[in-house]
This record gives structure tokens, C-alpha cells and sequence, in this order.
């Protein structure tokens, strides 16, 4: 599929911007989430500005989320050895086998988490929001599905 960047009025002095934004690393797989063939260059840089922006935000929940599970299954910090580098599979695994949490929450919250250490969108996980918002609806997946947030059991 093809996709066009449209930028009204843009000055050749700023075609390295321009360079930068369609080599960025998380293009490809925002395109692959993107509906429109079409693209508005201010909107594509404010779904990367959000991005990271919403980053930190996204890895402190991830952090909250993996700590209470922790906190509700001590059983599990067995999981965590020097040996063994941390699993974020094996975690989800341990919290369905003990179910609290489905298997489609659990690919939900593997696909975010993923995304964002790995400077992506996720491959396979519907998104109904488009640029510029994105990015946030990544975060708000991930605190809905957080079957330990606050205010769940």
C-alpha cells in the first residue's frame, strides 16, 4: 500500500524535517494501524510528540501493573532470579493460570508494553482512534485492561 504525507506550504528548507519524520522507526508500524492512505504531515508529528509523551506515563502503569501483581501473588517473585531475566510473558502466563486475567487482556497488555520498549505501535491489536490520538488510546488500553488498577479487585 502506498501513503502520502500531505504538507501545505512547506519551504524546502524544511525538507530534513520531512526526512526525519517518514525515517522515523515507529512509521512502519504506524502505518500498519493508520486507516487513511493520506496522511497530514502536523498531525503525523503530533501522534510522535504524544508518543513520547505518553512513553514515561505508559512505562510507569506497566511498572505499577507488574508491581501489583506482585504484591496480590508473592508466589510469583519466584519468577524474578538472577539467573532469569524478567519475563513479561511468564508473568501474564502466571496471572491467567491463576485468572486473573483473560488471554485477550493479557496479548492487550503484552502488545502495549511491547510497543512502547521497543519504539513501535503494536502489530495486531485493534485501535480504534487515528493520528493524533493514537498513542493515548495505547495508554487508556492498558489502564482499562489492568485488572489491578485501582478501584478493581
Amino acid at each position: 500500500k502506498t501513503y502520502t504525507i500531505h504538507s501545505n506550504g512547506m519551504k524546502i528548507k524544511n525538507y530534513g524535517d520531512f526526512y526525519k519524520l517518514i525515517n522515523d522507526k515507529r512509521m512502519k508500524s504506524l502505518l500498519n494501524i493508520v486507516t487513511h492512505s493520506t496522511i497530514e504531515k502536523d498531525l503525523l508529528e503530533k501522534e510522535f510528540s504524544t508518543y513520547d509523551d505518553k512513553r514515561p506515563e505508559a512505562v510507569e502503569i506497566i511498572f505499577e501493573f507488574e508491581k501489583a501483581a506482585y504484591e496480590k501473588h508473592p508466589e510469583l517473585k519466584e519468577l524474578l532470579t538472577p539467573e532469569r531475566k524478567f519475563d513479561f510473558r511468564a508473568l501474564l502466563e502466571e496471572l491467567q493460570a491463576k485468572s486473573d486475567l483473560s488471554q485477550i487482556d493479557a496479548r492487550y497488555l503484552s502488545q502495549i508494553r511491547n510497543a512502547f520498549n521497543h519504539s513501535a505501535y503494536p502489530r495486531n491489536l485493534k485501535i480504534t482512534s487515528n493520528i493524533p490520538e493514537i498513542a493515548q488510546e495505547m495508554v487508556n488500553i492498558f489502564r482499562i485492561t489492568d485488572p489491578y488498577k485501582k478501584g478493581k479487585k
